[in-house]
């Protein structure tokens, strides 16, 4: 018995009961086509694709690192390992983790990760034009948060060469443009530049001191800055513009360097109804955004 036919029944075996969120699709189907779809890219690794066939078992099915050790080697457990997530963590700190364990992982665990996330989102693209917004109701996290992660992940992919320029990578990234349309016309992986008309773009992540999960945008173009933060949480009935910036400004994200400052809260609803927050900051020299002021995101890429 070939190996990665031993990991197909080993996978099939593990995942037994188990469906795709709110479907009846048994969930097999879902490490299945993740491998195929690194052999169709080209990719002949086998302790990548057995990685792939069972990259959910420790997370989902009560399998452990040294099961898959004892049954398959010390690779291809790591590999398993470095894309599980931790289940006993909140969603923020689960996706949060891998989005920051994917800035120094393996080339390996970018394949496995590309792998998963593309089958996610082509069931997730397939679901949304049968059902519409309707889609959202399945997450724990709704439409913002699911563009968060998804996009972040396609820009942490994007800057390994090795990764983007992988065939599958370019179907992901159509799948990105398609699902989330309001991406941005011309989204770009450098930091804020200088030069008058030429508008760049970063995003940063992190928690609050007080808990929160923060998502955040930045945009500069002919001299004016936007950064807008993004709050998936209310923070409580009392909450104001100063007292947001007040937390922005003691977490070191906003730091103002004149006596006017230009900012709004906002409170915006998910696709599923959730409320929360958004914060928008202005910044420009002129008398139409009377600001100055600089914004320091933590983690950009």
């Amino acid at each position: 018995m070939s190996m990665i036919y031993e990991a197909i029944t080993y996978a099939t075996k593990m995942h037994e009961g188990e469906y795709r969120k709110k479907t009846d699709i048994p969930y097999i189907v879902h490490p299945f086509s993740a491998m195929y779809s690194l052999k169709d890219s080209g990719i002949e690794d086998q302790n990548v694709l057995i990685a792939t066939l069972l990259h959910d078992v420790i997370e989902d099915s009560g399998v452990t690192y040294d099961d898959i050790n004892d049954k398959f080697g010390a690779q291809i457990a790591n590999l398993v390992s470095s894309v599980s997530e931790n289940k006993a963590l909140s969603w923020d700190e689960r996706k949060l983790h891998t989005v920051e364990d994917l800035n120094t992982s393996s080339y390996e665990t970018k394949l496995i990760i590309l792998a998963d996330k593309f089958n996610n989102l082509s069931a997730i693209v397939k679901d949304y034009y049968e059902i519409g917004n309707l889609l959202w109701n399945r997450f724990n996290r709704g439409y913002l948060y699911q563009r968060w992660y998804y996009t972040r992940i396609f820009f942490l992919l994007k800057s390994d060469i090795q990764i983007n320029s992988l065939s599958l990578f370019n179907e992901y990234e159509k799948l990105i443009y398609e699902l989330f349309k309001d991406l941005y016309p011309a989204p770009v992986l450098n930091l804020p530049n200088e030069n008058p008309g030429e508008k760049t773009i970063c995003y940063g992540e992190g928690v609050l001191s007080n808990g929160i999960l923060y998502l955040s945008e930045f945009w500069s173009v002919d001299g004016v800055s936007n950064y807008t933060y993004y709050f998936g949480d209310v923070f409580n009935e009392n909450v104001t513009a100063e007292s947001v910036m007040n937390l922005l400004v003691g977490d070191e994200l906003v730091e103002f360097y004149t006596e006017k400052q230009f900012y709004s809260l906002g409170l915006i609803k998910d696709m599923q109804g959730n409320d929360g927050y958004t914060m928008n900051i202005v910044i420009g020299d002129d008398e139409t955004t009377f600001a100055n002021a600089k914004s320091l995101v933590k983690k950009s890429i």
